[in-house]
């Protein structure tokens, strides 16, 4: 079975036209076996002249990187005599979405009067390219520099810099973090670019300000003021040389007290406060003190060593030799003559006037035990009495001795002694010594007594 086929199914062999341009054909019959695929094909240039269409040109589109396609539109081809001209087929349609790369777009005209038919094809090439500059976020900074210093080295930060590639390199930079900037206000340009070319520009200012951060300075800041007056006085006036201040700007002085003011005795805290035009500030603080005349002949601390567990202590008595002690009262915590035992002890003099302001002289009675003296004391003495006892002892024992044995001969001299056998009368009362020992004893028979001349008893008659 033989089939005839229309030309315009030729339209699947365009190649064999130049693109962009309107070909004529003559109409021929394709014929094909029904069970085979396409065999043979004759295309044929129509040589007739016939209405031309007019065929667009080339489309180029281009799409940022990594979008698959793009929506296309284009002009379609112009047909001189629509009526005549009929479209049979077309291969896309303004609009339609083509991917990346080169698409074929086909129309197929034919002449309803000559049947010629028409091809008229272009290219729509859609080119994947980064025409998106980088994107850049920059912030201007602002820094203070010292008053007078005329600028300052500044860190900033550097832009912010992102881009549809991921990589972007600095073409242009006017300054670069850390650089000297003077004072007032920098503009710091950044140009980036990515590898399609696009450029990014960022630009930013870096602020410095000259603020005077630097307080006054103090220049001949009294030290202590201090002034002496009798006791009976309230005070004095006082005069010291005034401080004052440098600085690069005006300088404002304020004061708690001024030169000549008069001070009552004690002490008075005296502040001079420097301020300069940008609210710095220095002060000068010292003080004025004013006191009474110092106690005259104010004993000095002393200190005594004693065996004792206590001494009695004398001093002369502080005396003050500007107005008369009677117009003074006078307190002390200890007398001359006192007793003080082992230890520190403090003593105190107060000499107080008619305002009731006091004065002291104060000094410090020290009592210790010298161990080392008072041991060696002792133990001489101790040797002494060990010594001067046995001595005495000895000379007692001595003594006795000497006592008894001349008792003891002139028993002997004066009294006799008793034969033996000696014959006496009863009755007769008898003083018995032995052995410097008495006994009385009284004769009551011819028995009662014995003496002997070899026990060596003596023997006296009442």
């Amino acid at each position: 079975m033989k089939l005839k086929i229309s030309f315009f199914l030729l339209l699947m062999c365009g190649c064999l036209f130049p693109f962009g341009t309107a070909t004529t054909l003559q109409p021929t019959t394709l014929t094909t076996d029904a069970d085979s695929t396409l065999a043979t094909t004759s295309l044929q240039p129509s040589t007739t002249q016939g209405f031309t269409v007019i065929c667009p040109g080339n489309q180029n589109v281009t799409v940022e990187i990594g979008v698959s396609g793009a929506v296309v539109n284009w002009t379609e081809p112009i047909v001189p005599d629509p009526m005549r001209m009929v479209l049979v087929s077309q291969t896309h349609h303004p609009g339609d979405f083509l991917p990346i790369g080169q698409t074929d777009v086909i129309y197929i005209y034919q002449d309803t009067v000559t049947f010629e038919v028409q091809f008229c094809s272009f290219q729509v090439i859609v080119e994947a390219v980064d025409n998106i500059p980088p994107t850049l976020q920059c912030d201007d900074t602002t820094e203070s520099a010292p008053g007078g210093s005329g600028g300052m080295s500044v860190i900033f930060s550097e832009p912010i810099v992102t881009d549809n590639s991921g990589t972007v390199i600095v073409l242009f930079q006017s300054a670069s973090p850390g650089d000297f900037f003077m004072t007032g206000t920098t503009e710091v340009t950044y140009i980036y670019a990515d590898p399609s070319g696009n450029t990014g520009q960022c630009v930013f200012n870096v602020i410095v300000t000259e603020v005077d951060t630097t307080p006054p300075e103090v220049v001949n800041c009294p030290s202590t003021v201090s002034e002496t007056v009798e006791l009976g006085e309230p005070g004095a006036s006082i005069t010291w040389m005034e401080p004052s201040a440098v600085d690069i700007s005006q300088v404002a002085q304020t004061s708690t007290h001024n030169r000549g003011d008069f001070f009552l005795i004690g002490e008075t805290t005296v502040t001079y406060v420097f301020t300069d035009s940008s609210s710095n500030s220095a002060t000068c603080t010292f003080t004025v003190m004013v006191g009474t005349v110092n106690v005259m002949m104010c004993p000095s601390s002393m200190s005594f060593f004693t065996c004792n567990s206590s001494i009695a202590v004398s001093w002369t008595t502080p005396v003050v030799n500007t107005i008369p002690e009677s117009n003074l009262t006078i307190t002390s915590s200890h007398s001359p003559g006192d007793t003080f035992t082992i230890g520190e002890s403090e003593i105190v003099y107060n000499f107080t006037d008619q305002f009731g302001r006091t004065i002291q002289c104060i000094f410090r009675v020290s009592i210790e035990r010298d161990l080392e003296n008072c041991s060696r004391a002792f133990n001489t003495v101790y040797k002494i009495v060990v010594i001067t006892s046995s001595i005495f002892f000895v000379a007692f024992l001595f003594i006795i001795f000497v006592v008894v044995s001349i008792c003891i001969k002139k028993c002997k001299q004066n009294e006799g002694v008793a034969d033996t056998n000696e014959v006496v009368d009863l009755g007769t009362t008898f003083h018995l010594y032995y052995n410097t020992q008495e006994y009385v004893r009284s004769i009551a028979t011819p028995d009662s007594l014995y003496i002997s001349n070899n026990q060596h008893e003596r023997v006296t008659q009442n």
